[in-house]
């Protein structure tokens, strides 16, 4: 019995001796580097580069709102920029199928990443290139995680028919909670912005809506300027190249003619 209990206590002394736990130390990081190359791609380190690139630019760009037309220029050369990335290779060469197939699988992965960091400016701006006529025209696979991607969207933005009333909601949901990871969808808040002024106008004289109309109307403007107040204490850099950028393509028939030629 007692050669036993030995035995087994130098087992126990030899598990935890620094000679061994060093050996154990080093197959165990071992492992994990070779878990993170199996599960981790050049993919990966993009998607976390861009979507550090990208929130900077989503805050940014609050700079903008109410700024014609720049807030309108900035984003459409966004979503261009982004539709072309699928079209065209980075030699400039028209893409083919698998590859226009590749980046859009890269970009519905970023735009969800954008979703869960509450980044909603980026994950907008990239559903907006994803659904674009000149992407949806080309006859490939989609993966199965795109139409997840698209029913977290509506549930997120809402529709384009109702203004994106649910972003709305959220974003002073999100004000009021002083959640500062939310960043709203700038030119969704610049489209509000004009659309309570307009309304506080067409309302004017109607007693209750105009009361009403002007009450919306000075809350969002307050949450703009709220916004726009802290920008300088979160970010500093300026707006990235696919903002300030202006596609060598941007018109809608040019687009076409590349989206036609891709096989």
């Amino acid at each position: 019995m007692n050669d036993d209990y030995d035995k087994g206590r130098q087992l126990l002394v030899n598990a935890y001796s620094p000679k061994i736990v060093a050996k154990k130390k080093t197959c165990f990081a071992a492992v994990k580097q070779l878990l993170h190359n199996m599960f981790h791609t050049k993919d990966d380190e993009f998607i976390k580069e861009a979507i550090k690139s990208c929130r900077g630019s989503s805050l940014r760009l609050m700079k903008y709102i109410n700024r014609d037309p720049e807030m309108h220029t900035l984003t459409d050369n966004a979503i261009t920029n982004f539709i072309l990335l699928m079209l065209v290779t980075q030699n400039g060469d028209i893409a083919k199928k698998h590859q226009v197939k590749k980046q859009f699988s890269l970009l519905c992965s970023l735009c969800d990443k954008a979703v869960q960091q509450q980044d909603h400016n980026t994950a907008f701006i990239i559903d907006k290139a994803l659904n674009s006529t000149q992407i949806q025209c080309i006859d490939f696979k989609r993966p199965k995680r795109f139409q997840t991607l698209q029913r977290k969207i509506i549930a997120q933005h809402g529709i384009h028919d109702k203004l994106y009333y649910k972003h709305v909601v959220k974003l002073v949901q999100a004000y009021q909670s002083e959640n500062s990871d939310f960043i709203p969808i700038a030119p969704v808040l610049d489209m509000h912005s004009k659309k309570a002024t307009a309304m506080q106008k067409a309302t004017r004289g109607r007693n209750s809506w105009h009361i009403q109309a002007r009450e919306s109307s000075r809350y969002i403007q307050h949450i703009i300027a709220s916004l726009k107040q802290s920008l300088p204490t979160k970010n500093w850099t300026p707006l990235i190249r696919l903002y300030t950028q202006e596609p060598k393509t941007k018109t809608t028939n040019g687009l076409f003619n590349i989206s036609n030629k891709i096989k």
